[in-house]
């Protein structure tokens, strides 16, 4: 039954009106019944991963939908705060977010509230977890010394965060840049540095 449980395209609502003297009137409009409420999905973040700087929340939903609200929790989906809402479609359903104004933490969750033309909304939301991660990885170099003079092969040890993806070391003067290939020496590199 479309009255109250689906969409109804192309119905119907006559209304026949009788007064005390028998005299009737007839009024008929057309209508779209809707009880759904609209499929929204969240496409990005995904859960568990690492996001940092400017990032493109970002839903789809159903046809119908005429606006979403974004939001984001920073403790699991404890507290709920908005981040921004979209009134159209018309370059997919999203927001920009600076994530830089809140703190680096790993347990964010994000959300879509998606309402359709009829006033109904549904939300998509993570299941679990992602990071925002806006902290440079802190490297120090430990050997050669600053300003050490080195000859042929040497060592170069330095220290780097356990969160740091991969550590490129180079060597370079007014001229020419160099990178170190692991074990086999200097390989020239024109990248300036």
């Amino acid at each position: 039954n479309c009255a109250t449980t689906g969409d109804c395209n192309g119905s119907r609502l006559f209304v026949n009106a009788t007064d005390a003297s028998n005299q009737t009137a007839n009024f008929t409009i057309n209508l779209e019944i809707d009880n759904a409420a609209p499929v929204v999905s969240l496409m990005s973040p995904v859960a568990g991963s690492i996001i940092r700087g400017v990032h493109i929340v970002s839903a789809t939903s159903s046809s119908d939908t005429v606006q979403v609200v974004f939001e984001y929790s920073p403790d699991s989906g404890t507290n709920w705060y908005v981040l921004g809402t979209d009134p159209s479609s018309a370059s997919g359903w999203n927001i920009t977010w600076d994530t830089t104004v809140v703190s680096n933490a790993a347990t964010y969750r994000v959300r879509a509230n998606a309402t359709d033309n009829a006033g109904l909304s549904a939300v998509g939301q993570l299941s679990s977890d992602f990071t925002i991660d806006n902290v440079a990885a802190a490297t120090t170099i430990i050997a050669p010394k600053a300003n050490a003079n080195v000859a042929g092969n040497f060592t170069v040890t330095a220290i780097a965060p356990d969160t740091a993806f991969y550590v490129l070391f180079k060597v370079f003067n007014q001229s020419t840049n160099f990178s170190l290939n692991g074990s086999l020496g200097f390989t020239n590199d024109s990248t300036p540095a």
